[in-house]
């Protein structure tokens, strides 16, 4: 019975934090750039730890299996668990895309166009772009199902919205046949390429 009671009192201490957590952050973050900071900051920190993730898997990072105390031969970064890695991962891939897309297609007068030269947004393009990618590999590399299933459910949706609003069918169709084959050949093995 003292268990259930201590169990409770940690629930209630968890779910205060995160509503102490979240106000505090919508209250740091209310501005564009603040947000565009955030994202930023979520898509660097998702990015090293699917880097060190894949560094891992490939034997090139064995101190950190020994500080994280995880195994080396799966691509888990500083996770026990391969499923939750990559479920950030999955989650920074979005947030890293989203960003990419909002610095390469800045409008004149929008506040990235204001913050950034036009060339710090191409080499922000280029850093958000090899950030998504390191993620994406990442999340294929660990060989979470689940994982692997959300992020071709959330690419077949993003390129269907693409397709839908920019009426670009040749290239976008090409980005799905693209897709679609990464996403069959990471449940079968690159073997079979």
């Amino acid at each position: 019975k003292n268990g259930q009671a201590n169990e409770t009192v940690e629930g209630i201490i968890v779910l205060v934090t995160v509503a102490v957590f979240y106000f505090l952050i919508s209250q740091l973050f209310n501005s564009t750039r603040y947000a565009l900071l955030l994202a930023f900051c979520v898509a660097c920190v998702v990015g090293v730890n699917a880097f060190l993730g894949l560094c891992t898997r490939f034997g090139y990072a064995e101190w950190f299996n020994y500080v994280s105390g995880t195994v080396a031969s799966v691509t888990q970064g500083g996770f026990f668990n391969r499923n939750h890695f990559a479920a950030l991962c999955v989650m920074g891939f979005f947030v890293t895309l989203g960003l990419a897309i909002a610095v390469f297609a800045a409008r004149r007068g929008s506040t990235l166009d204001t913050i950034l030269t036009r060339r710090k947004r191409q080499i922000l393009f280029s850093v958000l772009l090899g950030i998504a990618i390191i993620d994406f590999l990442a999340v294929i590399f660990s060989y979470s199902r689940g994982a692997i299933v959300s992020m071709g459910v959330g690419l077949t949706l993003f390129t269907i919205w693409i397709l839908r609003t920019k009426g670009k069918g040749v290239l976008s169709g090409a980005v799905l046949v693209l897709i679609v084959g990464l996403f069959i050949a990471s449940f079968y093995g690159f073997s079979l390429m």
